[in-house]
């Protein structure tokens, strides 16, 4: 579906490496770039953070005319009509200098327009008639990770991330060659991901490291309710 499986919030976050060559031994084959993103821990003090941020259509500006957009063999981007994005971080010792927690929550909802071909205009016109709907995206997310030091040199940490995502549109079948009438719902869209790293510093010749992984992703695509089973899915007429 050349869709991301989750989209991790940035407040999490505590360190991101990109590398475009040489790989680190424990890194998985990519013919691309390898990035690798460091979670945030609890510490031995208790904290708390709370992020918003909000904005919507008449909060933005395009700083090229068309005319200059044209020139550049560019075209003028939507925007989005709404944007609102909660998230909540606590942290702290469940036991100091041995076991620390941290936590997220977050709640994103953006509206944007897509264009897209009217149907049955288009079998009146006998030409393709695009039109423009309202696609609103609503995603929550948890995110959770425990750290252990059961030695100076023993160390053991797990995550666990859930998102949940629902669209009245998939907005990537919301195309030039599609209608509403023949786009799926995306609803409860929800992905499950478990980590688990063991670190052990035998002595200064020796480190084993070990790490777990496990992603479940529940993806149902069902019709819309504007689905309408007489309509095509695809208009290769109009191409």
């Amino acid at each position: 579906y050349m869709n991301p499986m989750f989209n991790l919030n940035i407040d999490i976050m505590e360190e991101i490496e990109i590398d475009l060559l040489g790989y680190p031994a424990d890194a998985v084959s990519s013919g691309g770039a390898y990035v690798n993103v460091i979670s945030k821990s609890g510490g031995n003090d208790f904290q708390g953070t709370v992020s918003f941020e909000y904005f919507n259509k008449s909060m933005q500006e395009n700083l090229l005319s068309k005319d200059e957009l044209t020139a550049a063999g560019l075209t003028q981007p939507s925007g989005w009509n709404e944007w609102s994005d909660y998230s909540l971080n606590i942290s702290g010792p469940i036991q100091k200098d041995r076991l620390w927690a941290f936590s997220n929550v977050r709640f994103l909802r953006w509206i944007k327009e897509f264009d897209h071909v009217d149907w049955e205009k288009t079998l009146s016109s006998e030409r393709r008639i695009f039109t423009q709907d309202e696609v609103p995206h609503k995603e929550f997310s948890v995110f959770g990770k425990l750290t252990f030091r059961f030695a100076p040199s023993l160390n053991f940490s797990t995550t666990y991330y859930l998102s949940s995502v629902a669209e009245d549109l998939f907005r990537l079948n919301l195309t030039d060659s599609l209608d509403r009438t023949a786009v799926s719902s995306r609803e409860n869209d929800q992905n499950h991901v478990f980590s688990g790293w063991f670190q052990w510093m035998a002595n200064q010749n020796l480190h084993i490291y070990a790490h777990l992984g496990l992603i479940y992703r529940n993806f149902p695509l069902t019709y819309s309710e504007n689905a309408s089973p007489l309509s095509p899915r695809m208009y290769d007429i109009y191409y």
